[in-house]
């Protein structure tokens, strides 16, 4: 199933804006057709994952 940034809001509680500033820097896979932009249910796990962070652990750029 493939996931728009809308429905990425509703189940993650993260703005569109982010989303799409996320997707625009490429930092999350996605399948863009004009405006319309569809990221898988794998991707976003994926994402997720790898930008997981333990608890009082700050992310290193």
């Amino acid at each position: 199933m493939r996931l728009s940034v809308e429905q990425l809001q509703e189940r993650t509680g993260i703005s569109k804006h982010t989303w799409r500033h996320w997707v625009k820097r490429g930092l999350l896979p996605c399948v863009k057709l004009g405006r319309l932009v569809k990221v898988t249910e794998e991707d976003l796990h994926r994402f997720i994952e790898e930008h997981r962070q333990s608890r009082g652990e700050r992310k290193q750029d």
